[in-house]
């Protein structure tokens, strides 16, 4: 499902709302941002056509720190980047970063950052030619936001983005509707680092008009309550090992985009609950697509087997319906898929590494239970 800013809740949504009552005004000075609350956004919840919209934040940036290293602890309102350079910020704060560089590149380096907002993103990203954000090697981040406003993502950015460095990047998107990562319109861009999203709707998100999400390398583990990855553009994955799993209500997938995607590289486990979008055929590494007969439990070991090789194994923490797997491991054969069993290897991101599968009981879908390979996207099962 694709978010754009300022839009409606309703009572069908995933997320519960909560009731707002009167006029609540929280404080620049404490939170970094002015929310308004107002008669007009208590509505009666039992009528299924009443919403509830985002609240309009005015940012504080009153605050603002120059290229360098910057101690975020010592802050008591948001930092506002206004001029190109490098920034290495260090320290825990309930402020928000804010880039508002006027077209400039600006780099943002988290150095062991611990950033907790109420109302809206933990990282907004204004205006800029290019916001890159690095994780310094071995050093771990942890993002969370709240609140509903108008930047409907833990970071957000109407600039483009580009993630990279070698540390772990740890992302809660907490609002109502909010996303993981977001941008408005904009590239989204990941180089390398190592990511864990969970997002209350989409854990990657390119709205508004589309743009294209790139993964070009790094580790990712994204439970989303809406689609895992998704693109109002397309999206590209040339490498890195990713497990996203959408929501398990319904209505959502692991990625979704309006223009496609192809998988050229990497190692790609993809969950959903009825929806399944498949890579484009003019992806250079094979896929496979299952839409499967019933849903597989949360905490089941599924394994892709050939013959007595295993190819990769998994376990997802809530269930799913569809699958899609692509490995430059896969060739042309016949394939089977298992539930169940043991397995002796660690469990790292979703998926197991080292170690041995015992095989469990083998998967029909469709009425098959061995799966030929000979095609770059080989879909199985009921189309949807």
């Amino acid at each position: 499902m694709t978010i754009t800013n300022a839009k409606p809740k309703t009572p069908n949504d995933r997320i519960l709302i909560p009731i707002l009552i009167g006029l609540v005004i929280i404080s620049g000075t404490a939170f970094g941002a002015l929310a308004v609350y107002s008669s007009n956004d208590i509505k009666n919840l039992d009528s299924p056509n009443d919403i509830i919209e985002s609240v309009d934040i005015v940012l504080d940036m009153s605050n603002i720190v120059s290229p360098g290293e910057v101690e975020l602890t010592a802050q008591d309102a948001p930092t506002t980047i206004k001029t190109g350079g490098s920034y290495i910020f260090s320290g825990t704060t309930n402020q928000s970063i804010i880039v508002d560089a006027d077209n400039a590149e600006v780099e943002i380096v988290l150095d062991g950052v611990e950033i907790s907002t109420a109302d809206t993103a933990a990282i907004i990203g204004l205006d800029a030619e290019k916001i890159t954000i690095k994780t310094a090697d071995g050093t771990t981040n942890i993002l969370a936001d709240g609140g509903s406003s108008q930047y409907d993502g833990c970071i957000f950015s109407n600039a483009e983005l580009v993630f990279a460095g070698s540390g772990t990047l740890k992302v809660t998107g907490q609002q109502l509707e909010g996303e993981g990562i977001a941008t408005e319109a904009a590239n989204l861009t990941f180089q390398s680092g190592n990511y864990i999203i969970t997002s209350a709707d989409d854990g990657l998100n390119a709205g508004g008009d589309g743009a294209t999400i790139a993964i070009n390398g790094g580790t990712f583990y994204i439970n989303a309550n809406g689609d895992g990855i998704d693109s109002n553009k397309n999206a590209v994955i040339n490498g890195g090992t990713i497990f996203v799993i959408g929501s398990d209500t319904g209505g959502d997938a692991g990625i979704d985009t309006d223009d496609g995607f192809t998988i050229d590289g990497g190692t790609i486990i993809a969950l959903g609950t009825d929806m399944i979008e498949t890579p484009l055929n003019s992806s250079t590494q094979t896929s496979l697509a299952f839409t499967l007969d019933q849903a597989i439990a949360k905490d089941t070991t599924v394994t892709l087997m050939r013959g007595d090789k295993e190819v990769i194994s998994f376990s997802a923490p809530k269930s799913f319906r569809t699958l899609i797997i692509s490995s430059p491991q896969l060739t042309d054969g016949t394939y089977e898929l298992y539930t169940s069993g043991s397995h002796t290897g660690k469990l790292t991101n979703g998926i197991y590494t080292g170690g041995e599968y015992y095989k469990g009981q083998q998967l029909n879908v469709n009425g098959a239970s061995n799966f030929v390979v000979n095609k770059i996207v080989n879909q199985y099962g009921r189309t949807r």
